[in-house]
């Protein structure tokens, strides 16, 4: 009987088409199930709406196999509905190839704004790996799933001191060059940034915004589907801290050009995405909300 097993493994192995994972991959064999070995940790468990700008994430690969993802196997945000996992959205993420034994990689922010998933309820992250470096889809039997643990989106019902006490003590100063902006004639606007807080605060170089007031929809960023969000001091390191009394030098100031409003005259603001503080992961926590990192309002006319 060894014998007609050791001839039957020795003949599927000589067909091209079956992988050599038999044992590892998706099936079900104890210690050697490959996804076992890949574990996805998320920096949260709970994340609050119109409050947490994103989920971030480390995937650590413990197996002996390299592993990798291609553009046509991208991490997946799945929701519970009854009992059942829905695929929300693919992240904006894409991993660098391979993830080596031993490795581990901190994905970027899954998306830009938890707001754009299905609203309140519980998710997960399913990351499809690949066995090998392919350009197209991965064959099914080279394909690993790897699931994260659950986590909740919840609606923002509790008071921001319940969450730190920072929040009592947001001191911040955004002003803006002049209060109308004419499109037929003005060059653009200024804006800057004082932090006068008794705390650092951290600024992306590329999350500075401006929004539009709208009736229906309140302030929206960008305008006639241009983002309103554009890199302040380009060529500059990814983040910038502005410790208590300082403010952005005057020679990296942001400067909206009247080029960027479509030719759209309205009630604008300057809004920054800034946070008091950075997770293990480079995430933004605590972030600082709109009624404190928001300039007055200005018009621009014709």
């Amino acid at each position: 009987m060894k014998k007609i097993c050791v001839f039957i493994l020795a003949l599927l192995s000589s067909l091209s088409f079956y992988s050599c994972n038999i044992i590892s991959g998706n099936s079900n064999n104890g210690d050697n199930k490959l996804s076992d070995q890949i574990s996805i940790t998320l920096n949260q468990e709970v994340y609050y709406l119109d409050f947490d700008s994103g989920v971030f994430y480390s995937l650590v690969n413990n197996s002996d196999k390299p592993i990798y993802t291609n553009s046509s196997d991208e991490t997946l945000i799945e929701k519970k509905i009854d009992d059942n996992w829905n695929e929300v959205e693919p992240s904006e993420y894409y991993y660098v190839n391979p993830v080596q034994p031993g490795d581990s990689i901190i994905a970027s922010r899954i998306f830009s704004r938890i707001n754009g998933l299905q609203g309140a309820g519980t998710y997960r992250i399913k990351v499809n790996a690949c066995l090998e470096n392919v350009s197209d889809e991965c064959p099914s039997v080279d394909k690993v799933d790897i699931l994260s643990n659950e986590f909740q989106i919840k609606p923002l019902d509790i008071p921001l001191t319940d969450i730190s006490p920072k929040y009592e003590n947001i001191d911040l100063e955004i002003s803006i060059t002049d209060t109308l902006v004419e499109l037929s004639s003005s060059e653009g606007i200024g804006t800057n940034i004082t932090n006068h807080s008794d705390f650092p605060i951290e600024m992306s170089s590329s999350i500075v915004e401006f929004q539009r007031y709208t009736v229906d929809r309140g302030w929206i960023s960008g305008v006639n589907g241009i983002s309103g969000r554009w890199f302040v001091f380009d060529g500059f390191p990814s983040s910038l801290r502005l410790d208590p009394g300082e403010s952005i030098a005057e020679d990296r100031a942001p400067f909206l050009p009247v080029s960027w409003l479509s030719e759209t005259p309205g009630t604008y603001r300057f809004n920054y995405l800034l946070c008091m503080g950075k997770d293990r992961f480079g995430a933004c926590i605590l972030p600082v909300t709109p009624e404190f990192s928001s300039s007055a309002s200005f018009e621009v006319i014709p």
